[in-house]
């Protein structure tokens, strides 16, 4: 570990760091390396190290609620688009929780759906003084 934690001392911003196990070799990524000379420097210094995992922040949760807000609908119409299948959701006892990205991509499209919608309605030269 003393070794590792010398090679810690000496690494510069930006590095590189390959995995090698047989004839294998995997570039590692710059969190996973940041996570990996974090925990060699301290074992080497005979500190106790504990790592905990938590969910990613792109895996964030939202409550029908924060849907309705975001989507500008009311919530029982979000729980409605749930129950149908039309957003993606899982139950925490008898609530509804969507993933943030998820009611990112349904927004977007949407958005999309809604334009080109509205686009339809409206001639492509625009309006003319004698349409009204």
């Amino acid at each position: 570990m003393r070794a590792v934690a010398e090679v810690v001392a000496d690494v510069s911003e930006g590095s590189t760091f390959d995995l090698l196990h047989g004839r294998r070799r995997v570039d590692l990524p710059e969190e996973l390396v940041t996570l990996l000379l974090t925990v060699a420097s301290a074992t080497g210094f005979g500190e106790d190290v504990a790592v905990v995992l938590s969910e990613p922040r792109a895996q964030e949760e939202l409550t029908s609620q924060q849907v309705a807000d975001l989507l500008n609908v009311s919530r029982p119409y979000v729980v409605k688009l749930a129950r149908r299948g039309v957003l993606a959701h899982r139950m925490v006892g008898n609530r509804h929780r969507f993933n943030a990205a998820d009611v990112g991509v349904y927004k977007e499209a949407e958005g999309r759906r809604r334009e080109e919608i509205l686009g339809g309605l409206a001639p492509a030269e625009a309006y003319r003084p004698e349409d009204f």
